[in-house]
């Protein structure tokens, strides 16, 4: 069951390969119509210009793309690893290496003053 504003769709579904640790992709593998109907309805908003349409069949490869002339569109793979290539030859952000300095800063104080504490004040 997937939850969109129009209302649930209920279908069956193949989870393809990871992205991430927190992103799983799936591929609906058959939907009733009235559920496809209410995910092209949810979906139409936010995907603009590069709606992509599915139609079910006996395959679950079978997908359509409406295409506009001039606009690269790829299958749902080839998106899938583009954005693995991208997550993989990202460069760390400056924030994230920031947090990472003051955590290993802090956790080194804590442990040099727990060494210095038992060292002085518990050993007398």
């Amino acid at each position: 069951m997937f939850l969109t504003e129009t209302g649930p769709v209920l279908g069956e579904a193949e989870l393809l390969r990871p992205i991430s640790w927190t992103a799983q992709p799936f591929r609906f593998v058959s939907l009733r119509e009235g559920d496809q109907h209410r995910l092209e309805a949810a979906i139409q908003p936010t995907a603009g210009a590069a709606r992509r349409v599915c139609t079910v069949a006996s395959t679950p490869d079978s997908v359509t793309q409406s295409e506009k002339p001039g606009l690269g569109f790829y299958r749902e793979e080839e998106w899938i690893n583009k954005y693995r290539a991208a997550k993989v030859n990202r460069k760390p952000s400056r924030k994230r290496l920031v947090r990472m300095f003051f955590g290993v800063v802090t956790f080194a104080t804590i442990f040099l003053g727990a060494v210095y504490f038992i060292s002085f004040h518990l050993a007398r």
